[in-house]
């Protein structure tokens, strides 16, 4: 077992006959900025979801929740171009000026995206009166006004759509650093906007004018900053369709398991829409927020560490063995930042819940339907860098056939569950899926890529954590919380998340070595 620290602390330089990169420094400072910026702007968001509900309340809440379905819904017209991006652009040598056809396939795939822009936007605006009119079911709302929202929501989508693309093409140029600042200061601008302008004119409309100013705002400026990293020679980049049939199976593929993951992941969310009203959905929807934020320390990962992989299989065979530790590190340290958060808020989902929005019977409403799926999204989370490893090698057919056989299998499912159970019939549905796919897709993955490191991923990336959390866990649920404050519930709960940290430090090889490590340069900058 390789630790992360050793992978970060490596000396050598991975060097080939077309490129020369320092690992160690250029990943530490990826991971660093990675990190930061996806975190802040998550936890910004999260922060600022108590405040959407002081202002627009619940109901409203369950429209901005239903956009962000439909924005997931439409999201499978990029048709693999972002991933594609993201490849293409990592297997390029260093340097401030690319090869003329790098600008070429950028140009081409830039085109298609703004074409898909308008698309998306004329898509949405097509299904927001219908959804208004006959899909939701409204307490208060005016269904015009929800009509409106709907509209203005597919404007902002197709303002910032293009700026999906730019990031994708900058995280592949393995400028995480830059990106991540320009994320973080953008995350802020657009939170802060928002939440100036309910405040002033609490309403629907207003929440989705400040979402069109920040998309477009963000789309502008990371348009600029990936076309200055790619550097020009003086001839102005061409479309190419040949750049578009070379990246045909890939992009094919990762356009597949966009559809399914799609289908699988809202499917919950639009039959509760139906199902339920929108102060029940709301209730719902701010669960799952809750439960995304796991993410914060799951996208970030694999931003740097998907092109990273690609990188290293795109320079041959000889590279496996770093691969290998690259892998397990990756795979350690999502573990150990993952699974102590997802414990604590899966087994305290409702005093979590309440701590959150300061609401007792949302807290009570909500509880399980919370503790359901952060188990969902953690399963999830923990097969991110077996999906980035099998992207890296081009290789999608896996995880589409997967999503395909769950589709058919537990879609209905998630239809019977949600109608006979509501939220936490479909919460539950969404968690065992997950836990399926944990448990499988491992045995097939390790059968063709890194044949022998199928038992080291489960061991020390999955069972370890999960073992060591869930008991101290369970026993810290033997002390009552009831009759405690507020301010009291959060320390004690932030207690025992550091207690189970802290244990994965002393138990996991890969922690400990990262926290030695850190424990040494702090020494050595102290003296």
């Amino acid at each position: 077992m390789t630790s992360w620290s050793g992978s970060m602390g490596m000396t050598r330089l991975i060097t080939t006959s077309k490129c020369r990169v320092r690992a160690p420094e250029r990943l530490r400072l990826a991971l660093a900025a990675s990190f930061l910026s996806r975190g802040w702007t998550a936890v910004l968001s999260l922060l600022a979801v108590p405040l959407y509900l002081r202002f627009l309340g619940v109901e409203a809440y369950g429209v901005v929740g239903i956009f962000v379905s439909l924005s997931a819904v439409v999201g499978l017209l990029d048709l693999g171009l972002g991933a594609t991006l993201t490849r293409e652009m990592a297997k390029l040598p260093g340097g401030q000026a690319q090869p003329p056809q790098a600008r070429d396939i950028a140009r081409t795939f830039e085109l298609v995206y703004v074409g898909l822009a308008l698309l998306v936007g004329g898509l949405g605006a097509l299904l927001a009166y219908p959804l208004a009119m006959f899909w939701v079911t409204v307490d208060t709302l005016n269904r015009g006004d929800v009509a409106q929202a709907l509209l203005l929501g597919s404007v902002a989508l197709a303002c910032q759509w293009p700026g999906n693309l730019y990031g994708a093409g900058l995280a592949g140029l393995q400028k995480q650093v830059l990106f991540g600042g320009v994320t973080t200061v953008l995350g802020t601008v657009r939170v802060a906007l928002t939440l100036v302008v309910i405040r002033l004119a609490p309403s629907l409309e207003t929440f989705f004018w400040a979402q069109i100013v920040a998309a477009v705002v963000q789309s502008s400026l990371l348009w600029c900053l990936f076309w200055r990293a790619l550097g020009s020679d003086g001839r102005a980049p061409v479309f190419r369709l040949e750049a578009l049939r070379d990246s045909l199976g890939f992009a094919g593929g990762m356009a597949g398991i966009a559809l399914t993951t799609i289908v699988l992941t809202q499917a919950d969310k639009l039959v509760l829409s139906r199902a339920l009203s929108l102060s029940e959905f709301g209730v719902y929807v701010v669960a799952s927020a809750l439960a995304t934020g796991l993410y914060i320390v799951i996208t970030p990962l694999f931003s740097v560490m998907y092109p990273r992989f690609s990188a290293l299989v795109h320079w041959g065979a000889e590279k496996e063995g770093e691969l290998a530790r690259q892998y397990h590190a990756a795979s350690q340290l999502i573990a150990f930042l993952l699974v102590p958060l997802a414990v604590l808020l899966g087994v305290y989902g409702q005093e979590v819940l309440t701590l959150w929005t300061g609401n007792q019977a949302l807290g009570t409403a909500g509880g399980w339907t919370l503790s359901l799926l952060v188990m969902g999204n953690a399963c999830n989370g923990l097969m991110n860098m077996p999906y980035a490893l099998q992207l890296a090698y081009g290789w999608t057919r896996l995880t589409l056939w997967f999503s395909v056989v769950s589709i058919v299998l537990l879609v209905p499912c998630v239809w019977w569950a949600a109608v006979k159970y509501g939220p936490v019939g479909g919460a539950a549905v969404w968690a065992l899926l997950n836990l399926g796919y944990l448990v499988v897709a491992p045995q097939i993955l390790h059968q063709r890529l890194l044949r022998s490191e199928k038992l080291t991923w489960y061991k020390a990336g999955v069972f370890l954590p999960a073992a060591v959390c869930l008991i101290l866990a369970m026993l810290a649920k033997q002390i009552p919380l009831t009759d405690l404050s507020r301010g009291s519930v959060a320390l004690v709960l932030l207690a025992y998340w550091i207690a189970m940290t802290v244990s994965l430090v002393v138990l996991m090889q890969q922690p400990r070595r990262a926290a030695l490590a850190l424990w040494s340069a702090r020494n050595r900058f102290g003296k």
